[in-house]
């Protein structure tokens, strides 16, 4: 066997759907085509700075707080770095705050925070802040993304503060490393590297980063959950609110604990997904979590008959496809969905490990590993390459510096090689699954050598207590913080509520229904219904095939082309937040998609430009159609990764009703017919 090398996903990806991603994409630029995204209200957020304190040379331990008149900042207004969903309003800016609690003259750090205004008709006047995973996480260039599924529910009650945490992100200095992704570009294209040469590589890479940001003047032992949680308490104060209602996924659980630690009184509530709690040793601990889920997605299928019979032996025949990989890479292709960049990998069993892991996070992943390994098995590398472009085009959504300080200041140093050895597996391939992962498993002690970052006081290696309301979401299916995890740090707090989703993984707020509870806890944390838990489907492995689909009537206005529109739609299919998209999502590569807009015609072939390029598609374009007694330009785009694009635009008016599909190829004509041509039949666009 070669050694070859794998790596855990070093975030909890933002987009697990290809289909749901393709669309997205397709709506964001319907909206930013020929507008600029930017939305300012009408209230000035920033407060006076307080009187200087009588001691402002006394020194503070890192594990207190700086006081309150320390805290008090100003929110300085300015453009939003992403486009704003259509009818959101959104203020955004920046908070400078101290590199350096300890010592303020050294530097500062400009957060980059955006307000999303509720929608409310008298909003709560405590705001919910979203304390975003990784660590390395973006917060703010997902807002269109996860702008319906995350933010809408919590904007009906009072407004949502997002911001990118430092050294991520749009916050700046940001801890980029270049020289890191480099070794890992070089190593997705020799798959005979050894483990130790790959070691050597990223440690001399994390060596060549650490001097330059260090010489660049920035202090990597201040980018750690102490500071991070303090910078919560400066952008409450930036913004003139009293307490705050904590969100948190993955990471920002963690985040979140330690602002219930260190500045209790301005919490009102906190929801914890997926939760990390300080006590437990995740450098040694994971690789366990990581087995387990993988068994359990392995007996859901067999329990399931439908998967148990198209994919018998499903543990066996991943672990001969891994060793036939190993033997016999394939070569593949990854494209960046935002940058249209293409990457040429070689799919070895190292690669498969990390596939697998990454699929683990999400229920419309996992379920698509089954058809992953037959795939693969048969020399094909179409459900591949979707999970490495996912992969790829999350990228783009993550800093790593802010992971390796936090590894190297919080974590490892409360863990110790002995305590790994202890829990390494007894089978052979497992042993090897965390061997070059940066921050969990042995490497960790080297990566933290290499960047030095200081280490936090044991005191945030405690359990978090008190008596704040706090509900703790945990999914079964889990590969990194499972429900265990919930339940020991639900132990210590006096006034805390499990809740386990027992067919959902890694972000459970994700699903529409653990948003919902999450967002009613926050409304009302006294009284919870949990009944929709007990509603959720298994885990599907296999897509409902498209027989039939069921249409309803639906109308909405796109204020940034002036225009209203009537149409139908799918029945139970995700709508996006601008209402004009709709996605049916049911699998990672499950493509099907509809975007139905109206707007200038022109707009049609920026859109068809832009989606060429980015998705690497060649448009052409069709004879007209009449369609409904109207005639419509049609134009195909073809792409590599096997899903087609049909666009169809009104010809003659001067606001055009647009219709864009995305299908997977062998799906097109079916959902022509069923889905495009009634709504094609339907669409009215008229002026607001």
């Amino acid at each position: 066997m070669r050694d070859s090398v794998a790596r855990l996903p070093r975030y909890p990806a933002p987009m697990t759907s290809l289909g749901r991603h393709v669309l997205r994409l397709l709506g964001a630029m319907a909206i930013t085509v020929s507008v600029a995204g930017a939305c300012s209200p009408d209230y000035d957020l920033a407060i006076p700075e307080p009187e200087a304190t009588t001691d402002p040379s006394a020194d503070s331990s890192e594990s207190e707080p700086p006081g309150s008149a320390e805290l008090a900042g100003t929110f300085v207004p300015g453009p939003c770095p992403f486009d704003v969903p259509g009818d959101a309003t959104i203020e955004c800016g920046t908070v400078s705050v101290p590199e350096d609690y300890d010592d303020p003259s050294t530097g500062t750090v400009d957060l980059a925070v955006a307000v999303l205004v509720s929608t409310a008709d008298n909003p709560a006047a405590t705001p919910t802040i979203y304390l975003e995973g990784g660590p390395g996480g973006h917060a703010l260039e997902t807002i269109p993304f996860v702008y319906a599924d995350r933010y809408e529910p919590l904007l009906d009650h009072a407004d949502v503060v997002v911001f990118d945490q430092r050294g991520v992100g749009q916050s700046l200095p940001r801890l980029d490393c270049p020289e890191v992704d480099a070794v890992y570009d070089a190593a997705a294209l020799q798959p005979d590297l050894d483990v130790d040469t790959y070691r050597q590589n990223v440690l001399d890479g994390l060596t060549a980063c650490h001097e330059r940001l260090s010489l660049a003047g920035i202090d990597l032992g201040q980018y750690n959950t102490a500071n991070n949680a303090d910078d919560v308490d400066r952008i409450r104060h930036a913004l003139g609110v009293d307490q705050l209602d904590l969100f948190g996924i993955s990471y920002g659980t963690r985040l979140g604990l330690e602002v219930m630690k260190r500045h209790p009184d301005i919490v009102r509530t906190a929801v914890l997904d997926s939760t990390l709690p300080p006590e437990v040793d995740a450098t040694a601990d994971t690789q366990a979590s990581l087995i387990r889920s993988y068994e359990r997605v392995v007996a859901a299928c067999a329990a399931d008959t439908d998967c148990a019979g198209r994919f018998p032996f499903l543990d066996e025949r991943f672990r001969a496809l891994y060793e036939s990989l190993e033997a016999d890479p394939l070569p593949a292709t990854a494209t960046n969905f935002l940058t249209g960049s293409t990457d040429d990998v070689l799919i070895d069993g190292d690669a498969l490990l990390v596939m697998v892991f990454g699929a683990l996070y999400d229920p419309i992943a996992f379920t698509d590993l089954p058809e992953l390994i037959v795939d693969l098995e048969a020399g094909s590398v179409d459900v591949a390459e979707s999970f490495l472009s996912l992969d790829a085009t999350n990228e783009e959504f993550f800093t790593p510096g802010l992971l390796f300080s936090f590894a190297c200041h919080d974590e490892v140093p409360f863990s110790s090689p002995e305590a790994v050895d202890a829990a390494q597996p007894t089978d052979v391939l497992w042993e090897r699954s965390l061997e070059t992962s940066e921050n969990v498993g042995s490497f960790a002690f080297e990566v933290c050598e290499a960047w030095p970052a200081g280490q936090a006081p044991a005191s945030q290696n405690e359990p978090v207590t008190g008596s704040i309301p706090t509900l703790l979401l945990a999914g079964y299916f889990d590969p990194v913080t499972p429900p265990e995890w919930a339940e020991q740090a639900a132990t210590q707090l006096d006034n805390a509520r499990v809740v386990t989703f027992p067919t959902l993984a890694h972000g459970v707020t994700s699903d529409a229904c653990g948003m919902q509870i999450a967002a009613a806890f926050i409304v009302e944390p006294d009284t919870l219904d949990i009944s929709c838990v007990d509603r959720l489907e298994p885990p599907a492995f296999l897509a409902v095939p498209i027989e039939s689909i069921e249409l309803e009537p639906y109308s909405v206005d796109i204020a940034d082309f002036g225009v209203s529109l009537s149409s139908v739609r799918p029945v139970g299919w995700t709508a996006d937040a601008t209402g004009i998209q709709s996605s049916r999502s049911a699998s990672i590569t499950d493509e099907t998609a509809i975007v139905q807009l109206g707007g200038p015609a022109f707009i049609a072939d920026q859109l068809a430009s832009v989606v060429g390029d980015q998705l690497d598609m060649t448009i052409t374009e069709e004879d007209p159609a009449e369609i409904g007694g109207r005639s419509w330009r049609h134009l195909v785009g073809s792409s590599p990764a096997d899903f087609t694009l049909d666009l169809w635009v009104e010809q003659g008016p001067e606001l055009a009703p647009i219709v864009i599909l995305v299908s997977a190829t062998g799906d097109r004509q079916m959902l022509i017919d069923g889905l495009a041509i009634p709504a094609i039949e339907a669409i009215v666009v008229e002026p607001i």
